[in-house]
């Protein structure tokens, strides 16, 4: 094999694997964390404690037609941290990650909002692996602690 063939041979993967790249899409990690707020003030606290165990669900529409796209969940790890791993491009989505369940018998419920971390992934380039960060997300104790 001459050195134009292997030239050519090396150029024709190089397009082959960057094809396939293209097809396959990015990769997007979208990670957080999940916190019992047992003082009940909606920011953490020396009082907080990340919550081990929680569900959360990361779900997606498109921007204009509102039509869901993704729906993901993911469990916190033992430090309270959650990492939702997808693949693909989704230009022009809005993602939302709420709390599903929490681990911990005595601060489980919602705040009376409903606390969505919102990430919009809005078109710009995006490298082989973007990670977004998603404001963290709380449950509370039915009775605010004396300790507060």
């Amino acid at each position: 094999m001459g050195k134009s063939a292997h030239v050519i041979l090396i150029a024709s993967v190089i397009y082959l694997l960057s094809f396939l790249r293209i097809i396959e899409g990015s990769k997007l990690i979208i990670e957080g964390t999940v916190y019992c707020d047992p003082c009940r003030s909606a920011f953490q606290s020396n009082f907080s404690e990340l919550l081990p165990g929680a569900r959360v669900q990361l779900q997606c529409h498109r921007l204009k037609t509102k039509k869901e796209t993704l729906i993901s969940s993911a469990m916190t790890n033992s430090m309270g941290k959650y990492r939702i791993i997808i693949q693909g491009r989704h230009k022009n989505e809005s993602c939302g990650v709420k709390l599903v369940s929490s681990s911990k018998e005595d601060c489980n419920l919602y705040p009376d909002y409903p606390r969505i971390a919102i990430i919009t992934l809005n078109g710009r380039k995006i490298s082989d692996v973007q990670v977004y960060t998603a404001a963290p997300l709380r449950f509370l104790t039915k009775i605010p602690s004396p300790d507060c």
